[in-house]
């Protein structure tokens, strides 16, 4: 079944057609039959949008996201109805900061991919509810400060942690002592 596949190949009518054409620029997610996009499963929109998609939460079943290369230049990313992401992928995306994620919305969530932004403070708290996550990948953001860095070691099933910073300087705070550096190593 196509809509259990990616969304973009249901665009593609013909040899010549790339799919960074079909979905380039657009404001918004196409929805189709609204029986049939319960069933869509992963979802790849690479470089598409110049807003949060509105229509994101009509693919409730959405394991598999990335919207990577987007232009959100604004604040508002809710992705809280999507209740069965395991892969989400917003990197290059121009965030500026985390987007909130709820204990709804994170159950599941195992590889989370917000690097190459504009992200300049970081809280590990804010990562709290994502008890299932193997994989974050921050690096390359301009990253000033992070906070409660040591959250980071609680989570259980955490696996690889990308922090490196386009800014040399960066703040933590409160420090990480010996011993936990010593963890992360």
């Amino acid at each position: 079944d196509m809509y259990s596949e990616y969304l973009l190949p249901m665009f593609i009518n013909g040899p010549f057609v790339h799919p960074e054409q079909l979905l380039s620029n657009v404001e918004d997610l196409p929805i189709f039959d609204a029986q049939k996009i319960v069933n869509v499963t992963r979802l790849v929109a690479r470089n598409a949008f110049t807003a949060w998609p509105l229509q994101l939460c009509r693919y409730v079943n959405i394991q598999i996201l990335d919207l990577s290369g987007s232009n959100f230049n604004s604040s508002i990313v809710d992705f809280s109805c999507l209740k069965h992401l395991i892969h989400f992928n917003l990197s290059q995306t121009q965030l500026t900061r985390i987007p909130q994620f709820s204990k709804n919305s994170s159950n599941h969530l195992q590889i989370l991919d917000l690097s190459n932004n504009q992200i300049r403070s970081l809280d590990a708290l804010d990562f709290q509810s994502m008890t299932s996550l193997i994989s974050l990948f921050l690096q390359n953001n301009p990253i000033q400060s992070i906070e409660h860095l040591d959250q980071f070691f609680y989570l259980p099933h955490l696996e690889s942690l990308h922090l490196i910073s386009t800014n040399p300087n960066v703040t933590i705070q409160p420090p990480v002592s010996l011993d936990q550096w010593l963890l992360i190593a």
